[in-house]
């Protein structure tokens, strides 16, 4: 217990200095809720969790994309004097099509779960409530768990990436 309350008092005391693997909690949870109210919307047809949902949806995108560019940031650490963030990100361009590299598996699977996130509050905003009724609720399911799945994947590719 010691070592959890003094990594807590550290944390506020000095900053990591990766952000990432703090910031990446926050658009897991709320794609996981977001997913959470749909299905209650699609089980009990009250308008408020389909309110929820579509909130959580676009808080989700916030936080994932303070999440990518952390990433980004936390990649050009080790990489020498200058922008961190200017150094992830040429070093992320640098090494875009080297597929055996984790780091690079974890990147392309975030781009395309954050594009595929992307899609579906768009879809939400143009068609509000009625991308969660019939017919379109098959389609924006389908899309809603294949979100899940990139969800999964980009995690499972991150932490192979980060605990070795």
């Amino acid at each position: 217990m010691k070592e959890l309350l003094s990594a807590l008092v550290k944390f506020w005391i000095v900053p990591p200095q990766q952000w990432h693997p703090w910031i990446i909690h926050f658009p897991i949870a709320l794609l996981v809720l977001e997913l959470g109210f749909t299905v209650l919307f699609w089980v009990n047809r009250k308008p408020q969790y389909a309110a929820w949902s579509k909130n959580l949806l676009t808080m989700t995108l916030v936080t994932m994309l303070l999440a990518m560019l952390a990433g980004v940031h936390d990649s050009g650490l080790d990489l020498g004097s200058g922008n961190h963030f200017l150094l992830g990100l040429q070093d992320r361009l640098k090494s875009a099509f080297i597929f055996h590299s984790s780091v690079t598996v974890h990147t392309w699977l975030a781009l395309v779960l954050f594009s595929v996130t992307a899609a579906r509050s768009i879809w939400r905003k143009w068609q509000a409530e009625n991308a969660l009724k019939m017919p379109q609720a098959y389609a924006y399911g389908v899309l809603s768990f294949i979100n899940l799945w990139l969800l999964l994947a980009a995690g499972h590719a991150g932490s192979v990436a980060n605990h070795r």
